[in-house]
């Protein structure tokens, strides 16, 4: 079952619409605002972009309100606690329909930990890498210096091949992490 489909959209309207804060009144002495995008249009647009991921300038171009609107009906919604309220009755429902018991519940954090160790083993092998791409990369731009300067670009050549000797110089003084003290 694909969430955008019209009457799963449709079926989640339902809950959130009840929940949503009363429309503020138009304040304005002329009355000559703009009439507000309805909460509907900007429901479709925040469910888009809850369920393909894309940005609100997509969301916005997909359905009737522009990406400031979407963003702010969000943020007031959230205020509002439309969005909890809506946890609160999924859990329910849950709850009612099939049973939650949460007796026997436990979280293990070992999982974390694991990502950490992941992380840090990559980064060790980034650090231990570092330096050999490095010394690489300034031995290719060593090799355009020389074809630079030999084939009458003497500046150019000069230029390059100056950063590169400051480039490698720096990363053999100062190591993977730059010089001490900076940051």
């Amino acid at each position: 079952m694909l969430a955008l489909e019209p009457r799963v959209a449709n079926a989640v309207w339902q809950a959130v619409e009840g929940h949503l804060p009363p429309r503020p009144p138009d304040t304005h002495p002329l009355g000559c605002h703009r009439r507000r995008i309805s909460d509907r249009d900007c429901f479709d647009g925040i469910l888009i972009r809850l369920v393909t991921g894309c940005s609100w300038d997509v969301a916005a171009r997909l359905c009737k309100a522009s990406e400031t609107t979407l963003r702010d009906r969000r943020t007031e919604w959230l205020v509002a606690g439309v969005f909890d309220k809506l946890v609160e009755q999924a859990i329910a429902g849950y709850d009612r329909i099939i049973g939650l018991d949460l007796s026997e519940v436990a979280v293990d954090g070992s999982l974390a930990l694991a990502h950490q160790r992941l992380l840090q083993n990559r980064e060790s092998r980034l650090i231990m890498l570092g330096p050999a791409l490095g010394f690489f990369v300034a031995m290719a731009f060593l090799a355009a210096t020389v074809y630079l300067i030999t084939h009458g670009h003497a500046v150019a050549g000069t230029v390059l091949g100056t950063l590169d000797l400051v480039a490698l110089v720096s990363v053999f003084v100062f190591g993977p992490n730059g010089p001490r003290g900076s940051g």
